[in-house]
């Protein structure tokens, strides 16, 4: 369709300009004939500018004519300079998106990298999670097959011991019971065992028989559970329970234990005296049934303490007497409460 138009157009300005040049060449033809002169002029001078006239009228007449046909015409004449404008604009934008586009394609392939590096990273994570599972499993596999054949609890060791307050009037006896066992149960797993069984027994008559025990005692007892034979690492351990009298051991305020200390000896020399004062007392302690704890120890004294006194002793620089006393009633359950007397001599 455009190209019809363009032919058209170009037909039609040949045609009007063919027609415009044939009626100037007349006119001025007839001027040239007739002789006349305008403005003064010569015939002949006249004839020659009726006919640049006339050319002068055929372009005007065929670019007017042209422009008012076609708008692409019209638009090179008088909007060439507007439409350079815009090109140039259009082009600047076209190059700002571009770079726009190329950075954030540049943006998107950082990306991309970034994202499959942290892929990699998490496949190497994981393979390396899957590593320590396989290793933590073999060493745990290894720690079982090393421990077996191990003495986990000699016979007569006590796994639990329980203080049971008013066990002739306590309805709850074989519930207490049974948590003993069920706690001493998880003291085992804790080192390692894994079993679906229960790893310690107490058979039915043992069970009854310390319920019955329990019942006709008058005062606070303490029950503790025993291994019945040498246990081995993994094997069942086969218990029974020892029931015995929460007696008074230590009075509050009874002198245990006590000893003399040199003055002029230094710090550390004044410190371990006292330090094996207290491994007599709590000798002593066993000795007079304090019962010791799962750990084996009876009871402590704050390092605090003993540097409190040592320093007093060290500073006065005089003979000492360290006593130590009950800062409680102490019974055969523990623990070994006590506290330092210091007396200068």
């Amino acid at each position: 369709m455009q190209n019809y138009f363009g032919i058209t157009t170009i037909i039609f300005i040949a045609l009007l300009g063919g027609i415009i040049a044939f009626i100037g060449n007349f006119v001025g033809r007839y001027m040239g004939k007739n002789r006349l002169s305008f403005f003064r002029l010569r015939p002949r001078y006249t004839a020659t500018t009726f006919t640049i006239i006339g050319g002068i009228v055929v372009a005007l007449v065929t670019l007017t004519l042209a422009s008012l046909i076609s708008d692409n015409l019209r638009t090179a004449l008088f909007g060439l300079d507007d439409l350079k404008t815009e090109l140039r604009i259009t082009h600047q934008t076209l190059n700002t998106e571009k770079d726009e586009l190329d950075k954030k394609l540049k943006e998107k392939i950082k990306l991309e990298n970034e994202l499959q590096t942290l892929q990699t990273n998490l496949k190497e994570a994981r393979e390396q999670i899957n590593s320590l599972s396989l290793t933590k499993n073999l060493l745990e596999k290894q720690v079982v097959a090393s421990r077996q054949g191990t003495l986990l609890f000699g016979k007569g060791d006590t796994l639990i011991t329980t203080l049971v307050t008013d066990p002739h009037q306590n309805p709850n006896l074989q519930t207490i019971l049974k948590q003993i066992l069920s706690a001493a149960d998880q003291k085992i797993r804790s080192y390692g065992i894994k079993s679906d069984q229960h790893l310690i027994y107490c058979s039915p008559v043992e069970f009854e028989k310390t319920i019955a025990r329990l019942s006709q005692e008058q005062n606070n007892s303490i029950v503790q559970l025993i291994a019945d034979r040498n246990t081995f690492w993994g094997e069942t351990i086969y218990t029974s329970f020892n029931v015995l009298p929460n007696t008074l051991v230590f009075k509050k305020g009874e002198e245990i234990e006590y000893t003399e200390i040199n003055g002029m000896l230094s710090m550390p020399e004044i410190e371990q005296q006292i330090l094996s004062l207290l491994e007599k007392v709590n000798l002593t302690a066993k000795t007079q049934g304090v019962m010791p704890d799962a750990k084996g120890n009876i009871g402590s004294i704050p390092y605090e303490e003993i540097s409190k006194v040592a320093k007093k002793i060290y500073f006065y620089k005089q003979k000492a007497e360290v006593t130590v006393i009950a800062k409680k009633d102490i019974y055969a359950i523990g623990p070994l409460d006590v506290t330092l007397k210091l007396n200068l001599i």
